[in-house]
């Protein structure tokens, strides 16, 4: 038997009026015969770059559940990202965590800075004031319960000065040289205190780059060749993605800038967190931020500031060395990461947390110690010691707020 076209058997099961396609599926009827087709992928359309991820859908089967279900582009890639583990995204993340506070000594918590100062407070971060500026940049508790520190940044209560601020983290040329060419997107979290003075409580953000010599500090002076890529103002806050960044440039740094308004109160502040500039061209994707491990953090920290801190108020032996005269002690101290570039001098939390162990082996009392060289491996240290013995020793640190700070290879 041969039934003619649109024949129905089963007239409980209504045939549709009109059946049609969308999309890349085309739906067609010849004697009786349904075909459904789809478009050869030759013929479909590429998404554009930058498309926004939240409008474009996947039909994705549940081979567990043995159903369909549909999912955007986003939801697909954050769920994606969330399982893969994060390595070196975070163009800034040696510090971006601001969990490395190697200048703080002992359990202090709080580096001051006077008026007209520019100076590096958290690894990697330094603060610019102008006169009437004294301030402070606090370790203080993570913005976000996964972070372990944030920083507090306050001009001091009663303070006048209205000149523009700056918090900035300045990049060595393996970190600028990732982005050259591409867009970026920084993100980061920020908190105003109870007396956040600028109008409108502005906070600004620049990633800003050069085509100078070497990488640099930018402060308040623009780079030769400045490019400005990114700027903004905070909340929490993700970028819209930058312009392309030149392929020439040697310079970078990610700024923050404020205008206090007015006499300081008792908490002209902000606080920073979790702050991340990584390559990526769309503007719809919401970053997770990297946080990665503080052992890796720290040790490319120590790239840039080799510190020496006690980690108790007991005797502890730090440094090889000689008493070269009965009252001359001369002392290498290693380096536990190579610095970038050699360091040029010291910062000694105090003579007197020291001791110079002689020839004889007996403690003598160190009254300065004074830098004399340095190279990739360590520095080495001269010190006058009191009168003792002759012969091969060690440099102990015998208190708890003992610290050895090698400066010169900060950029």
């Amino acid at each position: 038997m041969t039934l003619v076209p649109n024949f129905r058997v089963n007239v409980g099961v209504p045939f549709p009026a009109t059946v049609s396609g969308g999309g890349p599926v085309s739906i067609s009827k010849q004697n009786g015969v349904w075909t459904v087709n789809l478009v050869p992928f030759t013929q479909l359309t590429a998404l554009p770059s930058g498309f926004d991820p939240t409008s474009k859908f996947l039909l994705l089967y549940d081979n567990v559940a043995g159903s369909f279900a549909q999912t955007n582009v986003s939801g697909l890639i954050t769920s994606a990202l969330g399982n893969i583990p994060s390595f070196g995204r975070n163009i800034v993340g040696r510090n971006g965590g601001l969990e490395v506070w190697q200048r703080l000594v002992g359990a202090g918590t709080t580096i001051a800075l006077g008026a007209s100062t520019t100076a590096y407070t958290a690894d990697g971060w330094y603060l610019l004031t102008n006169a009437n500026q004294a301030s402070t940049v606090t370790k203080v508790a993570g913005l976000v319960s996964q972070s372990r520190a944030a920083a507090k940044v306050q001009r001091n209560s009663a303070q006048t000065g209205v000149g523009v601020m700056s918090f900035a983290f300045p990049l060595d040329s393996d970190e600028l040289f990732k982005m050259r060419g591409q867009q970026v997107i920084i993100s980061f979290t920020a908190q105003p205190g109870a007396n956040w003075s600028p109008a409108n409580g502005t906070l600004t953000y620049q990633l800003e780059f050069g085509t100078g010599a070497n990488p640099a500090k930018r402060g308040v002076t623009p780079y030769p060749g400045e490019t400005i890529a990114l700027t903004g103002s905070v909340k929490r806050v993700v970028s819209t993605p930058s312009i392309a960044i030149p392929t020439n440039v040697t310079q970078a740094e990610l700024t923050f800038t404020w205008t206090p308004v007015g006499t300081a109160g008792a908490d002209d502040s902000f606080s920073l967190d979790d702050v991340q500039v990584e390559i990526g061209a769309s503007a719809n994707i919401n970053p997770t931020f990297e946080r990665t491990d503080f052992a890796w953090d720290i040790e490319r920290c120590q790239r840039f500031l080799p510190v020496y801190n006690a980690s108790s108020a007991s005797a502890t032996d730090l440094a090889a060395g000689i008493t070269t005269t009965t009252t001359t002690g001369r002392y290498f101290v290693s380096f536990q990461v190579q610095p970038r570039t050699a360091p040029t001098g010291v910062t000694v939390s105090a003579a007197a947390h020291f001791n110079g162990i002689d020839g004889g082996g007996t403690a003598r009392a160190v009254s300065a110690l004074v830098f004399a060289n340095a190279g990739p491996l360590g520095a080495t240290l001269t010190a006058p010691i009191a009168t003792g013995t002759t012969g091969g020793g060690t440099l102990q640190s015998a208190n708890v707020s003992a610290q050895l700070l090698f400066t010169g290879a900060e950029i």
